[in-house]
């Protein structure tokens, strides 16, 4: 993912589901050597805020992947989305976990119709 490492990524493959400007500001960012030289001194957080200052979008949206949990509200609703989905009847889900975490907790409604629109369906033996 490139929030991890931007510089590992290839921005303009199409598995980076960024819109357009924030892919230019990823691929400035990946070849950026200065900032090649902090991650590697900094930590995760720590460089997506000194991303910022330029490069203010994209940073923003790292942030909003990086810290999910800021609120005590936000805790205790993971929580409870991660008591429900780990009942027995789910529990061959526990791959899907952090998926289905991070859809339950976005801000940013979930296009589901459009996500099983693109799937094939099961056909049966």
């Amino acid at each position: 993912m490139w929030i991890l490492d931007p510089f590992s990524v290839d921005p303009t493959k199409n598995d980076v589901a960024l819109p357009s400007h924030l892919e230019s500001q990823l691929l400035e960012v990946s070849t950026d050597i200065t900032l090649k030289l902090q991650w590697g001194k900094l930590d995760l957080g720590s460089f997506w805020i000194a991303v910022s200052k330029e490069y203010q979008c994209l940073a923003l949206r790292a942030m909003k992947v990086l810290l999910p949990f800021t609120t005590t509200y936000l805790c205790e609703s993971g929580f409870s989305i991660v008591a429900t989905t780990k009942t027995k009847a789910r529990n061959r889900l526990r791959a899907m976990l952090e998926a289905t975490l991070r859809v339950s907790l976005s801000p940013i409604p979930a296009r589901l119709d459009l996500i099983m629109s693109q799937r094939q369906a099961q056909m049966s033996h």
